[in-house]
Formats: C-alpha cells, structure tokens, sequence
C-alpha cells in the first residue's frame, strides 16, 4: 500500500462548533437544498465522502437490481432483488459514509495500527503513543484474529458466504468509483485502501466484541486471580464483593429449581457448598432499555423503547440502514457495525430488539506444562508441539519487528507478549488463551444478525439467536407474531462455555482462574444451549428492562455463566424500575408515555437521597445550617450546606438533572458518590457494593425509612465528604466569595472529565472525532487517541447519564410501536451519517440532540420502515 507523508502521520483534528440549534459549518451546496431531487447515481461524491452529490454514473439507472434511498438525515433505505443484492448494497453505502472507520477498525483486528500511524521519533509523545499501539498490535497478532475470522468464514454455510462476499463487494466497487479516499485519509497520509475481504466483515463485528466482553480483560482479571493464589492461599473474600439484592435480578429463580425450563440441571454436579463466589461488578456499563407488553399500552400491543449509551463521538459507533427484500419478506431498521452486515438493534413488522452492555466472559487463560526444551507443552503425559508462526510488524518510521507466535490446541499463547506486569503475575507461567469466538467455526453473530431481519415471530427470533457469540449483550424483545400473539423477552446473548468445575483454595473459580492444560478432562466440554442462558419470557409484571444491572440472582450457578455479576441495580436501572413499577399500576397508557421517557431527567434516587438527609436533619446528626460560611470545613456542616444546595435543587427544577441548572451538576456529584461510598464493609456487607448497595437502600428506605441506621449514616456522610472533595479540589472559595460566585463555581464542574468550557451557564460536552477508535486496552480507555493534541468540542447541553435521558451518550434512542393499523417507530442517530467533515450528514443531528437534552421528545424523529417521499434516489446494478 502507497503513503504519501506528511508532517504529521496521524489524524488532525477536525472542529465542530455548534450553537445553539446552529451548526457553525459550510451551508449545503445548493443542489442539496432540495431534498426532493431525484438523483440516478451510483458514483462518488467530488469530495469522496460518497452522500452529497455526484455526477452521473456509467451504471444502469433504470431495471436495476438495487435502489438506496438517502431521506432528508441521510439514512440509507435499501430496496434490493435478493438479500445478496441488499449486502452488496449495503457494503456499498457504508463504504461511502464511513471508509476510515472501516479501514481503521479492521486495522485493529489485523493488528497494524502502528503501521499506518506511529509517530516519528522527532514528534512529542512519539514514545508513548507508539508504545501504546505496538504493545495492541502484539496482543492481536498474538490472537490471531484475521486468521480466526477467515477460518470461521470458511466454515459457514454458503449461503452465509454469499452474503458476506457481497457485501465486500459492494465496499470495494465503491472505493473503486471515488475520486478521493476522504479527508481523514488525506489527514492520516494514507492515499490508497487494501481490497475488503469477506471474512473482514468478522472482524468489524468482533472488534465490537471486544469492547463488550475484552479478551484481555478477561485475561488481566484471571492472571490477578492466579498470581494471588498460585501459593495454594487465597487472600479472603470480603463480604462486599458477595452481598447481591436478589430482588434486582429480572430472571426469577425456577419455583422446583431447575434450569432451564425445559428441565435440564443447573449444572453436571450440584454447586459445592460453602464456596464464596466473587460477583464482581460489571465492567462495562452502556445503554439501558425495556419492553413493555400489550396489556400495559393502549391498543393492546408491546413497545419497545432502547437507549444505548455509548458517548457521543464523531462518526457514531453505529451505523443506521433500512433493508427491504420482498422475495424474502424482509423490511428492517436498524443499527450495526460499520464494516459488517447483520443488525444489533432493529425492528421490522413483526419483532423488535434492543440490547445493554452484558460483560460476559468469552476466553479463559490455560496454564501449559512446558517441557525443558521449550519446544512442546504436555497434555495427558504426552508432549506437544507447538506450532510456531513468524509475524512481521511494519511500523511507520521505524524499522520491521518480527516475533515468533506459538499456538497450541488450546490457542495461542499469549505470555509471550504480557508486559513486564503481567509477566510478573504470570511467575514465569506459560499461558495459552481459549477463546469462544475461535471454537465454533462455522458460527457466528453476524448469521444471527442477518436472520433477525428476516424473523417474524418469537420462536423466529430465538431461533436466529441460537448464532449468537459475541458481542456479549442483554437483548429485551417485543413482537407481534403473524398469527397476532404478542409476547415480550430478555435473553442474555453470549455462547456460554460448559466449564469444569475449578476450586483453589477451597472457593469456586471456574472461569476465573487459569485452567490447568496438562489434562485434557479440564477443557471445556462443549457449549450450552440458548435456553441455559439467564432468559424471561412474557413475565406476570408486563415489562422488563434492563440498566446493565444483574439480570439473575445468586440461584444462578456461577459454572455456567461467569460473565456478567454485580450485587444488583445500577443507578439508571433504579430510575426504570421506579417509572415502569409507576406506569404499571396505572396503566395501560399510550405509547407516547412510555417514548416520552427518552427525555425523563428526573432522578427518583436523588429524591431518595434528600429525603434521607432530611431524616439525618431530624435526628440532629447533621446541624442546621446558618449559611454564613461559605467554606465550611467539618464533614456534618458540609451536609449541612449540600443538603441547602440539594433542597434548592429539587424544588426548583422538580428533581430534574438539567445541565443548564447550576445545583444539578453537584447533586448528580452526590448521586454517583453515593455508589463509591457504598464499598465499605459495614454498608455494602448489607446492602451490596458501589451502585448495587445505593439502589438497594434506596428502594428499601422508600418502604421502610427504619433501615437508616448507623452504618448508613456512616456511608452518607462519607458520601457527602467525597461529594466536596470532588466538587472543590482546591482551596479556591474563601471568606469573601459570594454565594452566587459559589454557584457560579458549581456550573463548571464536571464529575467525569474535569473542568470543560461553559456556555452560557450550560456545560459544554466533548464531542471527539473519532473517538471511537481511541481505546486500545480497557486500562487505556480514557487516554488512547490516534489524535494525539487537540480535542474538538460540540457544545451540547444534555442530561447527566445515571438519569434515563443523556443526550451526551444517547448514541441511538429508538422506540417502536406495534400499533394495530401499523408498526410506528422512532430513532436518531447522531452526530451524522457520515465521517467527512464536508458532508452535510456529519454532524446535522447535533441541533436534535440538544432539542433532546433540553427535554423535547419531538427532537426525536420519525423513523419508517419504508419512505413515502424519499430525498434522493440511487439505482443500479451489481457489476
């Protein structure tokens, strides 16, 4: 591949400034003022960014085998002959709005970003940054994961084949028609794309899965584990990492105890008593969502409402297509990977689906017995070999690294490239890693994604999900079968490994310690079934939902599903426990009620929390306070003065966390504080750790205001202590300083990120571009960036993100409707369709997303599944 250089190899930043409801940018050239032009092309842009403009196209116009439809967002509606012409298609489009990121994505899996972007010795940070990216481009060379995905492509169906090869062929036929890569590109050095494979599709989705369910998170978690009891000791278990509310969970525990319905055991032997299992809290926390049934909504039918929550980043993470087949009964919506067919959450006449962050545990390290001369590793008293393959790493400005990979039968060994950390918890073990996605070839996620388009019941849907691998997801169905039932599910979505049961030091730890590998009885045996994985189906109560809390109670064997624990609620998962237990008892109610929660900020926890205080008031643990010093320094006068600033809070806005309310950015301190006080043993021995702990007092004092005793004084006031600490850093308020000066001071802070820019009193959120290929590593996640100095902002005013709205990481709010005379949905997907800055789709969603934030539900489009009156038109053939 060709680079031409520049002075900087890696990606300038590209600013976009938006106002109040305007866009700071170029105005739309005029032939795109006139959304109803009707455009017969299939060629590119004169900018390369492929979806503003175009000349007239060599292929046919007119009795084509494809027609894309651009409406006025620029979401691409695809009308195809057969499924393989609608992946082509739908290769060819994603290819138009978003090539960097599918190129920079699949670079990631390939394990060559350092190729394309390591800083020249001579450039600040040049050593850090580059160490960064050759360090991931190592672990993914070492799993192996272009290897993986054209094996898994080369076991599926043809059928899956076909697809998939069309849908690379759609993406390289328009790399082939563009006058230009893009401006990325051009920013990067890079002037000219390696050809799109089919098994490239694979790893787009599974560089997603990734991020859910990290292989090498999985891989960290279990080397701690090892290194702190390969003595045969453990250190204890303390109580907070075991206490769970039970009650949280939306699986309930079977009446005879058994698992799953269907009669199967919960597990080949029964658990072994008195083993405390470790239910650490879940990693990953993104996206929230419920499903409603019929007798809950007027008229009869489910709805279903999703809010992901990835932040907010330049393009979006998702990328957003209609589909309609008609010789396969195919009309979908919905959102997936850039580089990769199939959806993630969608809806077509019949079923509806949306997903949260599940956490799940893919890969499990095996510790191997290497023989003295290296050379084989010994299974069963017999030795091994291991197969040895030489990777070579280009990296830009520097000279070629090479370096052996070994691989055994349970897959690569990846102590080879641990860091001086690792390699110390490893104590000079050799490990190799068992990977879910790397043991089913044949199978994949990306077949469960295409399926679900066509699905047109429950029993269709199950049946497509029967594919699934990874990402590891909480997925909440609603649907109305062709015969008219309607039901409403949740299934937690992963391939769920048949574990041997694992015991150090007395306490269960299968699938978080190290499997002995010189044994072959220690692998794992299989994998189970859809109907082992934590599911619920049409419950008594008419909703579930789903704030990537625990979805099952500790009644759910830890052998089987070691992935996604936690002690119970999140914070958000509270908020929609509060509401839905609410619209449940007066409903039914239309679906506008259960849509307009997109933009509910109203924080129930909040109100919890002051009325406890209130009570603490009441007994004379916290004083009056005199509001004369404006700096008070003793933690009970400290609460004294955020109780003032809470009240003032509630009863000006209702209990509404508005980004434009002074007192809301430090109440929303305390509320997440209130998760971090609750690690302590003698609050989360009772109530269970971090949010968990919060949520369960929470709904406990809301019944009974007794259980605030000692200990939970002890924690609101630790609270209320690391709410200060938090809020004022430094000494800056001082005797003279106002009481306005003091809000003032409030307005600027932001509990995640610091201090950022206010715009008239509203607090700016960070919009980067490209973000989402900024994480290189769950320990790197809020400090890997390919643009290296300077962050572009979008100032947009939003909704914190414990609340059910946040317009700073709403990455694709969708409700759907299956309303009798027609399904009706709504969704937006922000900031744009497209990557390039000059396209009118790159950030025309930002003024809809502070519509949002500031609480109009009509921000929020509708979404069709076929358009009426499309903007633009595009027909044409597959060559």
């Amino acid at each position: 591949m060709k680079r031409s250089p520049l002075q900087s190899p890696y990606l300038f930043p590209l600013l976009i400034a938006v106002g109040c409801g305007e866009t700071m940018m170029e105005p739309p050239p005029e032939d795109l003022e006139d959304l109803s032009i009707v455009l017969l092309d299939a060629g590119p842009s004169p900018d390369g960014g492929g979806t503003d403009g175009g000349a007239q196209s060599s292929l046919p116009g007119s009795g084509a085998d494809l027609r894309i439809a651009r409406d006025e967002r620029g979401v691409p509606h695809i009308t195809a002959a057969t499924l393989e012409d609608a992946m082509y298609g739908l290769g060819f489009v994603q290819a138009e709005d978003r090539l960097f990121q599918l190129q920079v994505r699949r670079l990631r899996m390939q394990g060559r970003l350092a190729e394309f972007f390591a800083l020249a010795p001579r450039e600040a940070n040049a050593e850090a940054v580059n160490a960064r990216l050759i360090n991931d481009d190592l672990r993914m060379r070492a799993l192996d994961s272009d290897a993986t995905a054209a094996r898994i492509f080369e076991g599926m169906d043809d059928s899956y084949q076909r697809l998939l090869t069309a849908f690379a062929e759609g993406i390289n036929d328009q790399m082939a028609e563009r006058s230009a890569l893009g401006t990325a590109f051009e920013r990067a050095g890079i002037d000219s794309v390696e050809r799109f494979e089919p098994h490239h599709a694979i790893l787009a989705w599974e560089g997603m899965g990734e991020i859910f369910g990290s292989t090498w998170g999985q891989i960290r978690d279990e080397l701690s584990q090892y290194d702190d009891c390969r003595d045969g000791t453990c250190s204890p278990i303390s109580c907070v990492l075991t206490t769970v509310d039970e009650e949280a969970a939306i699986v309930p525990e079977p009446e005879d105890g058994v698992w799953p319905p269907s009669g199967g055991l919960m597990a080949r032997s029964a658990p072994l008593p008195q083993l405390g299992q470790i239910r650490a809290p879940v990693a990953v926390k993104a996206s929230q969502g419920f499903v409603v049934a019929g007798d809950l909504v007027e008229g009869g039918r489910p709805v279903m409402f999703g809010e992901p929550q990835l932040i907010l980043e330049a393009p979006s993470v998702w990328y957003e297509a209609a589909i309609s087949v008609a010789s396969e009964g195919i009309a979908a919506r919905g959102i997936g990977f850039a580089g990769s067919p199939g959806m993630v959450i969608f809806y077509n006449e019949h079923v509806s689906q949306t997903v949260t962050a599940g956490g799940g545990d893919l890969a499990d390290l095996v510790a191997l017995r290497v023989n003295d001369a290296g050379d084989s590793y010994i299974v069963d008293g017999a030795a091994v070999a291991f197969t040895t393959r030489m990777e070579r790493f280009a990296i830009r400005h520097h000279a070629e690294r090479t370096l052996p990979i070994r691989d055994t039968r349970y897959g690569p060994v990846v102590s080879d490239v641990f860091d001086d950390e690792q390699r110390g918890k490893a104590g000079g073990t050799t490990f190799a890693v068992r990977r879910v996605s790397a043991s089913r070839p044949g199978e994949h996620s990306i077949m469960a994604g295409i399926e679900l388009m066509r699905a047109r019941s429950l029993r269709d849907y199950r049946d497509a999900l029967t594919h699934w691998v990874s990402p590891t997801v909480n997925a909440l169905y609603a649907g109305v079968d062709e015969d008219g039932e309607s039901h409403i599910a949740f299934h937690s979505l992963l391939m769920i490994p048949e574990r041997v049961r694992t015991t150090v030091d007395g306490r269960d730890s299968t699938g978080r310690y190290p499997i002995d590998g010189s044994r072959s009885a220690n692998d794992w045996q299989g994998f189970l079934p859809l109907d082992w994985n934590p599911h619920a189906i049409d419950p008594e109560d008419g909703y579930l939902f789903s704030g990537n809390h625990m979805p099952v109670g500790t009644w759910y064997d830890d052998v089987v599903y070691s992935g996604l624990r936690g002690g119970g609620d999140t914070l958000r998962s509270f908020e929609l426990r509060m509401r839905l237990q609410e619209l449940a008892a007066t409903g039914p109610h239309a679906a506008e009620a259960y849509h307009a929660l997109h933009v509910d900020s109203e924080s129930e926890g909040l109100r919890t929390l002051i009325d406890a205080l209130e009570v603490m008031e009441g007994r004379g643990v916290i004083p009056a306070d005199s509001g004369q010093n404006l700096n008070p320094e003793g933690t009970p006068e400290r609460a004294a003065r955020l109780l003032t600033w809470l009240r003032a809070w509630r009863d000006a806005t209702g209990g509404v966390l508005d980004a434009a309310h002074p007192y809301s950015h430090i109440a929303d301190l305390f509320l997440g504080q209130s998760g971090t006080a609750a690690r302590t043993v003698d609050f989360g021995c009772t109530w269970a750790a971090s949010e968990a702990g919060a949520a369960h007092f929470m709904r406990r004092f809301r019944e009974d205001p007794s259980v605030l005793g000692a200990a939970e004084r002890t924690w609101l006031m630790q609270a209320v202590s690391l709410t200060w600490q938090r809020a004022f850093p430094t000494a800056r308020l001082n005797a003279g300083a106002s009481l306005r000066d003091l809000f003032n001071e409030l307005a600027t802070i932001d509990p995640n990120q610091g201090e950022v820019p206010v715009r008239d009193g509203v607090r700016a959120h960070v919009l980067p571009y490209q973000q989402d290929f900024r994480c290189l590593g769950a320990e790197d996640s809020d400090s890997c960036s390919l643009v290296n100095d300077v962050r572009p902002v979008a100032f947009l005013r939003h909704r914190f993100i414990n609340t059910i709205s946040s317009a700073r990481a709403s990455s694709w709010p969708v409700t759907v409707d299956f309303a009798e005379d027609g399904i009706r949905a709504w969704a937006l997907l922000a900031p744009g369709v497209s990557e390039e800055p000059d396209s009118v789709h790159f950030s025309d969603q930002i003024a809809a997303m502070e519509q949002k934030g500031a609480g109009e539900i009509g921000a929020i489009p509708a979404a069709p599944l076929r358009l009426s009156a499309p903007g633009r038109v595009r027909e044409f053939a597959r060559r």
